[in-house]
């Protein structure tokens, strides 16, 4: 989990940087890690990419919504705005791969050429301004 979600915040979003990152946080934490002699590609991502893939979606749901429970109960009254906990909104797309799943889930938009360029998938979040990085 920790690996997924640095792998994600990283400007490097590359699965070699996460294992790369797991590697380096065994070896400081005095873990054995198995030598090349035994395993001749450590840096191979293929078992991450793989553990990544059976991530069940709603266990990171439910630890989102676990966290944003945890912070809204840390709100007091210094961090509202005129007494308000504000909401902000946004939103965007984001292109996928062409797959058949994928055109099912997320149709083209009807402004394309049916079977021209990638599904599109749509994501809006509403977060508290008041847990935002205030620094």
């Amino acid at each position: 989990m920790w690996a997924f979600l640095s792998q994600v915040l990283d400007s490097d979003k590359t699965c070699h940087n996460a294992v790369s990152k797991i590697i380096a946080h065994l070896a400081d934490s005095d873990v054995e890690i198995p030598s090349l002699r035994d395993a001749p590609r450590t840096s191979d991502t293929s078992a991450y990419c793989q553990a990544r893939a059976r991530f069940p979606e709603k266990l990171l749901e439910k630890l989102f919504n676990h966290s944003a429970q945890s912070l809204e109960e840390k709100v007091n009254q210094e961090n509202l705005w005129c007494g308000r906990n504000v909401k902000v909104i946004d939103g965007s797309t984001v292109s996928m791969p062409d797959t058949v799943e994928n055109q099912k889930e997320y149709p083209q938009p009807n402004t394309q050429k049916s079977g021209c360029g990638f599904p599109i998938a749509k994501i809006g979040v509403i977060f508290s301004l008041t847990t935002q990085d205030k620094g």
